[in-house]
């Protein structure tokens, strides 16, 4: 493990609890850190460093949970030491770095994954599911709203374009990552607020004509991190809509 923090202890409960896996090691760049939360989930070694993690005999894949400034050199660091990758959303800070994480995956036959962990929720395994079998048509439009009231300090690392903060990579990736699952193909993209507290996003029918999103916008996400938001997701198909409800039920809108 990758980088001790808020969302790496989360992590380290869930593999303790709800699987078979062991975190074996955990590396930072604060080497009391690392020992600390090793104490903490019975981890048998930590290190001072990134590199001694990887380089670890023992440890068969790595769990990457550092800001997301730092992710493609996390990555690339496992995979070119021959360990598979499980990085935290979002996955990387552009699309040039994310096609660098995955050359290096594949040209060394090791398994990449950003850790977006809703793909993998019942309810959105159900909704993939009716939408196959062709419950509501074909799929026309999805729209999704996620925000948080979150009280941070200047020096947070949301507000920090150094660190790739702002509502784009924290919360934004949620329902750009719900449209893009249940849309699927390649599509254009317009944007504005990226590394702001709002992101709005549209996402278009075409991989290249529809750029400005004027007509053909086929999904639209917003996200914000100063406000508490409703949080819907709704799908339109030819034949009905669904909204997708919070607290991780479906219902079916007539």
């Amino acid at each position: 493990m990758i980088a001790p923090g808020g969302i790496a202890r989360t992590f380290a409960h869930a593999v303790r609890s709800a699987t078979r896996s062991t975190v074996v090691a955990v590396g930072s760049r604060d080497a009391g850190r690392a020992a600390a939360f090793a104490q903490e989930f019975d981890i048998p070694r930590s290190y001072g460093d990134y590199a001694s993690v990887a380089a670890d005999p023992e440890v068969e894949a790595v769990y990457v949970a550092s800001p997301h400034s730092e992710h493609r050199d996390h990555a690339l660091l496992a995979l070119r030491t021959g360990k598979p990758v499980l990085v935290e959303k979002a996955l990387a800070r552009n699309e040039r770095e994310v096609h660098q994480m995955f050359a290096a995956a594949e040209e060394a036959n090791l398994f990449a994954m950003e850790a977006m962990w809703t793909r993998f929720l019942p309810h959105i395994d159900w909704v993939r599911s009716r939408i196959a079998a062709g419950a509501i048509g074909e799929v026309v439009t999805v729209t999704a709203d996620h925000g948080q009231s979150l009280d941070l300090p200047d020096a947070h690392r949301l507000k920090n374009p150094d660190l790739a903060g702002g509502a784009l990579l924290d919360l934004g990736v949620y329902p750009i990552s719900f449209a893009v699952d249940l849309l699927g193909g390649k599509y254009g993209i317009t944007r504005k607020g990226l590394s702001r507290p709002r992101m709005q996003l549209k996402i278009c029918s075409s991989a290249t004509g529809g750029r400005e999103c004027r007509v053909d916008w086929k999904a639209r996400a917003n996200s914000y991190y100063r406000a508490r938001q409703i949080e819907y997701g709704y799908i339109y198909g030819y034949a009905r809509k669904w909204g997708h409800c919070p607290p991780g039920q479906l219902r079916s809108c007539k």
